[in-house]
């Protein structure tokens, strides 16, 4: 077996992506969001499910869903992980306007 680099099997992202489906369509029915993707309600279910679906369908559910392809890919460990970084690029960036504040308030 090849050992995938990012250390995900084929598995691992079918099940990601099942969560971020479940997850991003909310209260939104199967039914509506095929309706919406134009495609089967069955689709929907198997993808759910962590079975494999065409990259097609895959595109069209998350077109309908409003996010990138790649969104669908990215783990709840990966989503925190880059969301902890921007907090901390946030926080460096407000203490930097807070020095410069402080420094044209002294001139």
């Amino acid at each position: 077996m090849i050992e995938p680099k990012n250390g995900y099997a084929a598995i691992d992202y079918l099940n990601i992506i099942a969560e971020n489906i479940h997850r991003l369509r909310g209260k939104m029915s199967q039914e509506d969001l095929a309706k919406k993707a134009q495609i089967a309600r069955g689709t929907i279910t198997r993808a759910e499910k962590g079975l494999p679906i065409s990259l097609k369908n895959l595109s069209k559910i998350a077109d309908a869903l409003g996010v990138s392809l790649a969104t669908l890919f990215i783990s709840d460990a990966e989503r925190m992980e880059f969301t902890n970084k921007l907090e901390i690029r946030f926080k460096n960036i407000e203490k930097e306007l807070e020095k410069l504040k402080r420094g044209e308030e002294n001139e």
